[in-house]
């Protein structure tokens, strides 16, 4: 600045362009460490209140981070998939041997009849639908006492997978009270931001009070608290365009038309 009549306060009651999560906790943060010094009473609330917004922001990023991603459902829909389906072939491989020698494929039979009355079609069902026909299922089998049946007839091994990932299925799609885990709330850091960009304008604000009504020493570290500012707004802002030619200028003179 040249003079005073060079420092437009205009400049400073609006916020650079542009400002992300980050940028926005940059400038705060840059803004207190280069007011840090200044001890007027009004910049001295507007920086406490700027670093108050800016800690919440900073640590409402840093508990975004620490979030868990959301689980892969996929391995548990496939090995609940698998188990269903390896239990249909087991009993269909029953219905192969000739009914007068085995009296196991009349069972087989039934027990098919009732569990996959449309074959595998509830397998392929939306997780929550899915695990609703699953659940008929087998809940059937323990209430009509067909459990042991079904182990005779197809193994203890395939049955046990099958309820085991009946188990897993029940607690990815948040049916089992037990195992339910309320999920963390996901911090709102559009509001955030907004209130860090809010104390940072405000104490834009106070910084420009001062540096057009303090003393010589004061309007010097306004101005110098001011710099990150105008560093961000330079930074930020989009490239202008060429200044369009003066419209009473003679237009150029055209070239030699090709040959």
């Amino acid at each position: 600045m040249n003079s005073e009549l060079d420092f437009d306060p205009a400049d400073y009651t609006r916020l650079p362009p542009y400002l992300d999560n980050a940028t926005t906790i940059a400038l705060g943060k840059q803004l207190l460490a280069a007011s840090a010094a200044i001890t007027a009473p009004m910049v001295k609330r507007s920086s406490q209140a700027l670093t108050r917004a800016t800690q919440q922001m900073s640590e409402a990023m840093i508990d975004v981070l620490a979030l868990d991603s959301p689980a892969d459902k996929r391995p548990i829909d496939l090995a609940a998939d698998h188990s269903w389906s390896a239990v249909s072939m087991r009993l269909l491989s029953w219905l192969e041997l000739p009914t007068q020698d085995h009296p196991e494929v009349a069972q087989a039979q039934a027990l098919y009849n009732k569990l996959f009355p449309t074959g595998l079609r509830f397998i392929q069902l939306e997780y929550g639908a899915q695990w609703v026909e699953a659940d008929s299922r087998i809940q059937w089998l323990k209430q009509s006492g067909q459990l042991p049946l079904l182990e005779l007839l197809c193994g203890k091994a395939f049955v046990t997978e099958l309820l085991r990932t009946h188990t897993a299925y029940g607690q990815m799609v948040g049916t089992d009270p037990k195992k339910h885990v309320q999920p963390a709330k996901r911090p709102d850091l559009t509001t955030l931001r907004k209130r860090v960009q809010q104390a940072i304008l405000a104490h834009q604000i106070q910084l420009v009070a001062l540096r057009v009504s303090g003393d010589d020493a004061e309007r010097a570290a306004a101005q110098a608290a001011l710099r990150p500012v105008h560093d961000y707004r330079e930074k930020l802002a989009p490239v202008r365009a060429d200044k369009p030619a003066d419209p009473d200028s003679p237009a150029p003179e055209p070239g030699p038309s090709p040959s």
